[in-house]
C-alpha cells in the first residue's frame, strides 16, 4: 500500500430479516379542562377525557386515576401550589381551595391509564 493512502474498507449491503408481527394500536386522547367557577380562594374544574365508558373498557385506555396541578402563573414551577392525585376514575369535576385571592393561577389535569401510565399534561 502507498504511504499516506487512506482507502476505506468497503462495506457489505446490508440484509434485512422478515417484518414482525403487526401490531395496532390508537394513541390516547388530549384530555379538554375547563374552569366553570372562580372565587376568592377556590376554583372550580371540569374535565372531559374524550372517551365513552365503553372506550375506556378497552386494552391500555382504562383510567385509574387523575392527577391535577395548580401554578402560580409569573413564577412558574418555583410558584408552585397545589398538586393531588384524584382517585376515583369517575370523576370529571373537582373544586382546588386554599389559593390566595386576586393572583393569577395555571391549572392542568393528566390521566392514568392502566399500569400507571400517565398521559400528558392539559
Amino acid at each position: 500500500a502507498e504511504e499516506g493512502s487512506s482507502k476505506t474498507p468497503k462495506l457489505s449491503p446490508l440484509l434485512w430479516g422478515e417484518w414482525a408481527e403487526k401490531v395496532t394500536f390508537t394513541t390516547l386522547k388530549q384530555v379538554t379542562l375547563s374552569v366553570v367557577g372562580i372565587g376568592s380562594d377556590h376554583i372550580c374544574v371540569e374535565w372531559d377525557t374524550g372517551y365513552t365508558p365503553d372506550e375506556t373498557s378497552q386494552q391500555n385506555t382504562a383510567i385509574s386515576k387523575f392527577q391535577i396541578q395548580v401554578l402560580d402563573k409569573i413564577k412558574g414551577e418555583e410558584g408552585f401550589k397545589y398538586e393531588r392525585n384524584l382517585e376515583n376514575p369517575t370523576l370529571r369535576s373537582y373544586t382546588v381551595i386554599g389559593l390566595e385571592s386576586n393572583r393569577q393561577y395555571t391549572v392542568n389535569i393528566r390521566v392514568c391509564y392502566e399500569l400507571d401510565k400517565w398521559g400528558m399534561w392539559s
